[in-house]
């Protein structure tokens, strides 16, 4: 979802009226990504789906969108 966000808005130009439901999509998901997702990777230092929380607060904070 993150790659998907991240190509409409850098390559595809999308604007906030466009991306919203991609957003709002992930946010739907991200109780499922919390329970299955919540062991941390080594890799990176936190959980994929601390991750995830971050992207999708600074989405939400880029495109003015509320919780």
């Amino acid at each position: 979802m993150y790659g998907l966000i991240e190509e409409r808005q850098n390559v595809d130009g999308w604007g906030t009226d466009k991306v919203t439901p991609l957003i709002r999509g992930l946010a739907e998901v991200m109780p499922w990504v919390r329970q299955w997702h919540n062991v941390d990777d080594q890799g990176y230092g936190q959980t994929p789906a601390e991750a995830l929380d971050g992207y999708l607060a600074a989405q939400r904070e880029r495109h003015g969108l509320a919780e």
